[in-house]
Order: C-alpha cells, then structure tokens, then sequence
C-alpha cells in the first residue's frame, strides 16, 4: 500500500495556465485529479519557468520548458525535440516519478514515441488524453504532410501502447475500447462561477454570442446570413462575435456593424463576462470526423455561465443539450434552420429566458463541473494502479 498522495505529471507542448483552449483542457484535468487527492505538476513546452505552485491551488503546481539545451539533440530535429527532453529531466527531479502517472496531452508522434521509451525503462505509467482525430485535409501540408503524418502515428500507432486513454468524447471512446487499454471519458471540464454583465449588448433585442476561431470547424457564415435575413433593416437580434485574432476577420462574410459586432483580442477571463450577458450562444459545426471527436469547449462554457446554447448536434452534444430546456437544437447547418430556431428564441417571455438559463446552469454543474467525474476518474487511476501490484 502506498502511503503517498498519488502523483501526476501532465505534460505536452501547449500553454499553461491560461492562454487557449488546450490550456483550459489541461486545467480542467488538473483540478479534477487534484479533487481526488492527488498531487499535480503540469509541465508545459511553451515558456520557460521554474517549478511553482498554482495561484489558489494547494495540489497544482507547474513549470514550463522551452528547450532543452543540448546541441545533439537541436541537430537532429530542433523543432520535434526541444520540449521533450526537458520535461522528463524536470519530471527525474522529483523522488516518486517512478510510482506516478504521466498524462500527455497534444504531444503526437514523436513526442509521444520518447516518452513512451522512456516511461516503458522507468517502469512510470503513461497515458494519452485525446482530444482530437484529424481529417487528412485539416492540417497544414495535407494527408501526406509531416503534421498530418505525426498526428495519425501518435492516434492510430503509439496512443495504444500507452497504459491508458482519456478520451473526451464517446466517438473517440469507442475507437480506443478495442485496443484493450485502460479507458476513461472526460468531456471537458470547467468551474461553474457568476459572472459580470458587461453592457455589450442593448436590451431591446435577443442577444447571441460566438466566441472562438471561425473556420474549419465552426460555420459562423451561415449563422451570419441568418441573422442579417431576420433583421432585414431593423436590429432585432444582436449577433457579438469574440475572435483572438485579426486574422480571423478573412473568415468572416457579410458584417452588418448595426446589428453584428465583431471584437477582436478579447482575453479569455473576460469572455466569461461577455458570454454570460448574452441570451444565447450560438456553435453550429457540419458533422465531419473531426467535429465528433472532438467536443465544443464553447458549449461547456457557455453553460458555465449560465448562457443557454443554439447548437446542431454533432459530437456528444445530444447527451447534453435539450430542445427548449437549457437552448435549442438546429436540425442542420443550413441558413434556414439556424434563422427558423433563432426566431423560436425570439418568441421567449424574460421569465423563460431566466428558466432555460437555469437550467443551463444546471447542466454545467452535473456533467462539467470538476468533480463530475471523480468516482470513474478514481477508479481509472486505481485500474492503472493494479497494473504495478
């Protein structure tokens, strides 16, 4: 019997502790591991910091490794290996990492083949959080170029030699059961808090929101063509669009600056504020493989604060989203269905508008809390733990 706090190293090229979507992923893995007693450090490959502990955080504590200083290693594949190395030399100095677990996320092929050797000799158990299963036109160079070969070595080859997957989502779950893995799913996970009403909108129209990156995944367009047919000239729906950067204005089609606005470099904290002042939020994605493994961290956070959602179904979202209850369901990505359902919210007395947030609120705090899932996340770990008795 150990008679130490079970340790977790998660690991990966991605930022920490805020900064993207992946930074918001890995923290919601950490708070709900650290929810069940265990010990945390997040090394990320993105900026270079020592060891310290989270902000509020009594089981969280994170470095970051932006190269490893060695020149062979920089002449074989400086892009491939600067972050690698490094985070196993800070995972050594601690004095149980040969009884812990390290959970890699975004790492792919062959990030993932180095500490998968290296993990195998170390007698440590290694599993892959999985995210993600990529089209072969998604990533730049296509089918054949080094991405989208990196990528599918890692998800199709390495991923089922690890001790165990996390898969977000039950499309990916379902491709990983047969491997005979240790499985766990954990859609994504995020703090259910109040927000502040930031007087982005006026009060005489129903007020949508989109916060993310238009393009590949999101059909923004068609949302917008939707709501410039139902305005025809009078403001009576607000559509406020959220993008991290300028270069995302391309993406985007047929802006009215009456009715939709559109705000660039908005920080992550204060989207909470904005999303939360909003009648509804608004994700409509065309089922593709890469929607349906994935899962909208938009839809999560929308929930979280308190922001019902219009969304078409693709992933895991008709477990979650009930017509009319905590938002509404859009039959396809098409213009017309999308403006017929946006009038159906129009219709809402302020009193079922409260209701129908409640119960988004409700929604949030039973699937995406992060203590929603200990009880399987608990019984993961100890599967793992068996392995080593």
């Amino acid at each position: 019997m150990k008679n130490h706090k079970r340790k977790v190293f998660i690991v990966g090229p991605f930022k920490f502790p805020w900064g993207a979507a992946n930074s918001r992923r890995v923290y919601g893995l950490a708070k709900s591991f650290s929810n069940i007693g265990a010990d945390v450090s997040v090394i990320c490959g993105n900026t270079e910091h020592k060891l310290e502990q989270m902000e509020n955080e009594e089981n969280i504590n994170f470095a970051g490794v932006n190269k490893y200083k060695n020149k062979f290693v920089n002449l074989v594949d400086r892009v491939v290996f600067q972050h690698v190395f490094g985070i196993i030399n800070l995972i050594k100095k601690d004095n149980l990492y040969k009884e812990s677990t390290i959970v890699v996320y975004g790492g792919h092929g062959v990030f993932s083949l180095v500490l998968l050797c290296w993990s195998f000799f170390n007698r440590t158990k290694l599993v892959a959080d999985v995210v993600e299963w990529f089209d072969p036109h998604q990533l730049r160079g296509g089918p054949f170029g080094f991405m989208h070969l990196n990528a599918k070595f890692a998800l199709k080859f390495l991923y089922p030699l690890f001790d165990g997957v996390i898969a977000i989502s039950s499309w990916l779950s379902n491709r990983y059961k047969s491997k005979g893995g240790k499985l766990v799913t954990l859609p994504p996970m995020i703090e259910v808090k109040p927000f502040k009403t930031t007087g982005c909108f006026s009060k005489d129209s129903l007020k949508l929101i989109y916060a993310g990156s238009p393009g590949i995944k999101d059909e923004l367009n068609t949302v917008i063509s939707a709501v410039n047919n139902i305005n025809c000239g009078s403001n009576l729906v607000e559509l406020l669009i959220l993008i991290p950067h300028k270069k995302y204005l391309n993406n985007l089609k047929n802006i009215d600056g009456n009715s939709i606005k559109v705000e660039v470099g908005v920080s992550h904290h204060d989207i909470h504020d904005y999303v939360g002042s909003a009648d509804f939020s608004i994700v409509i994605r065309e089922s593709k493989i890469f929607t349906n493994a994935g899962f909208s961290t938009k839809f999560v956070e929308s929930l979280a604060a308190k922001t019902p959602v219009i969304a078409n179904l693709t992933s895991d979202l008709g477990k979650y989203l009930i017509d009319t209850e905590n938002g509404f369901v859009v039959n396809s990505t098409s213009s017309e269905d999308i403006e017929a359902v946006i009038r159906k919210a129009q219709l809402l007395s302020q009193e079922e508008l409260i209701i129908m947030s409640k119960n988004a609120e409700f929604t949030a705090q039973r699937f995406f809390s992060f203590s929603s899932y200990s009880d399987e996340i608990e019984r993961f770990f100890k599967s793992l733990e068996e392995d080593n008795v």
